[in-house]
C-alpha cells in the first residue's frame, strides 16, 4: 500500500486516486445543486439545507463520532476495536440515508404507494444483520486468539 511521506509533501497513487474521486463527487454534487428545482424556485430553502447540514456535521456528527471513537478505543481491547468501528461506520450510515425513510418524508395519505414499507422494521433488522455479523468476526478472532 502506499504511504504518505509528511515530511516531504510527497504523495503516493493512493492520495491522488483519492483526490481525483473526491473532487469528481464535490463537481457531480455542485453541478446537481446548480441545475436543481431548489436554486432557481427556492434558493432560501437550499441555502438553509445547505447551512443545516454543515451545522449539523460540525456540532452533532463529529462530536459523537469522537466520542465514540475515543470510547471504543478505551474500553475495547486492541483485537476487538475493528469489528466494532466498522459495524459503528456502517449503523451510521445506515441510519443518515434511511432518515428520511424513517421520517416518511413524502408520504401522502392520498397515495398508500408512495413509502409503503415499514421502514422502522426494515432498518431494525439491516442494523441487527450488521451487529451479527460484526460479532461473528470478533468471535472468529477470539478463537484465533486463544487458539495461538
Amino acid at each position: 500500500m502506499t504511504t504518505v511521506d509528511e515530511r516531504d509533501g510527497n504523495h503516493g497513487a493512493t492520495f491522488w486516486i483519492g483526490v481525483a474521486v473526491g473532487w469528481t463527487v464535490i463537481g457531480f454534487g455542485t453541478v446537481g445543486a446548480l441545475n436543481s428545482v431548489w436554486l432557481r424556485d427556492r434558493p432560501g430553502d437550499l441555502a438553509r439545507w445547505l447551512l443545516g447540514g454543515l451545522v449539523l456535521h460540525d456540532a452533532v456528527l463529529v462530536p459523537v463520532v469522537t466520542v465514540a471513537g475515543l470510547l471504543v478505543a478505551k474500553l475495547a481491547p486492541r483485537w476487538l476495536r475493528g469489528p466494532i468501528d466498522i459495524a459503528l461506520v456502517l449503523s451510521g450510515l445506515v441510519l443518515l440515508f434511511a432518515y428520511p425513510l424513517l421520517r416518511a418524508f413524502g408520504r401522502r395519505e392520498s397515495n398508500p404507494s408512495i413509502l409503503p414499507l415499514d421502514y422502522g422494521r426494515n432498518v431494525a433488522i439491516v442494523l441487527l444483520l450488521i451487529w451479527l455479523a460484526a460479532a461473528a468476526v470478533a468471535a472468529a478472532k477470539l478463537v484465533q486468539r486463544r487458539r495461538s
